[in-house]
């Protein structure tokens, strides 16, 4: 679906452990590892100067595995771009510029906008070889409106990029030397875009024509969404608890959604006074609920 003044509304189908990454929350240049924030934190390589970075536990191309790994963004100087990688392989902390950055988009985005960029990253990888990237990213400006996702509304716009890539790899570790290249499968992303974070509200990819990735913001971590952890009002009884409970000192009817520790979604409450709550049907373990009083979200965690 695409044009202007769309509604998407995504349903909790997929948002799924199956599919979903979780929401991963941005954090600053100066958060992550020392090793690599010179590369990233530098006000006199504008191209690479990054304002934020989030991790990925590790990822895996051909036969190289990076741990720990933390991807660069910029997101100012008319661009929002990707500018580099930082990882462990091996035990050992390698980072690397894009050269030129992956411009996912340029700023300031509208509807209708359209734009390409070429973009190549090389890690030199002592005792082993190098792993290198190159890319082509397309990406239009497709449609703009608003998306209802996680019990919100957001203004968002929506990307779609296609990214053509080809991975290389070249290791001594197999006597005399290899090296190889291999053309990875034509990637699809949707993104859709809100001012409220730096990173999409909702993006979606697919490969080779299967969806490998949901991915939301860290929505449900945002205290300005989230108004009371610390101190709330509301309170859970009994807790823990076996079959029933009930939620007290709620200020208006109010819904509930419960998650599990995977973060599926597993029960619903539209209208909620106070009653009883019969849980019997939930399995033993630790359960967050999310309560909506009107705009007010609460989270409160339940042991059963």
């Amino acid at each position: 679906m695409t044009g202007a003044n769309l509604t998407w509304n995504v349903g909790f189908d997929l948002l799924q452990p199956g599919n979903l990454n979780a929401g991963i929350p941005c954090v600053d240049v100066d958060d992550t590892p020392i090793a690599y924030q010179f590369m990233f934190n530098n006000p006199f390589d504008p191209d690479h100067n990054s304002d934020f970075a989030y991790g990925v536990d590790q990822a895996a191309v051909a036969t190289i595995t990076f741990e720990d790994a933390y991807q660069y963004f910029k997101n100012s100087g008319n661009v929002y771009a990707m500018t580099g990688m930082g990882a462990s392989v091996n035990g050992l902390p390698l980072a690397a510029h894009m050269n030129d950055p992956d411009v996912i988009y340029d700023l300031p985005l509208t509807f209708n906008t359209n734009g390409s960029s070429t973009s190549e990253m090389q890690f030199d990888i002592p005792s082993v070889g190098f792993y290198g990237l190159q890319q082509q990213r397309d990406y239009v400006c497709d449609g703009w409106g608003t998306i209802n996702i996680w019990d919100l509304t957001f203004d968002v716009v929506r990307v779609r990029s296609v990214v053509n890539a080809t991975d290389s790899v070249y290791t001594e570790l197999f006597g005399g030397g290899i090296g190889f290249s291999f053309p990875r499968p034509e990637s699809i992303t949707y993104e859709w875009i809100s001012t409220a974070y730096n990173v999409p509200i909702l993006k979606v990819v697919s490969n080779g024509g299967f969806v490998t990735q949901v991915q939301t913001a860290d929505i449900y971590n945002d205290p300005s969404l989230i108004r009371e952890t610390a101190n709330q009002r509301l309170n859970i009884f009994p807790n823990p608890t076996s079959d029933v409970c009930r939620i007290n000192g709620l200020n208006q009817q109010a819904s509930l959604s419960f998650y599990d520790a995977t973060g599926k979604l597993v029960k619903q409450v539209t209208s909620y006074n106070g009653e009883t709550l019969d849980i019997s049907n939930l399995n033993t373990g630790i359960y967050q609920i999310v309560v909506r009083e009107g705009e007010v979200f609460t989270s409160l965690q339940l042991l059963r």
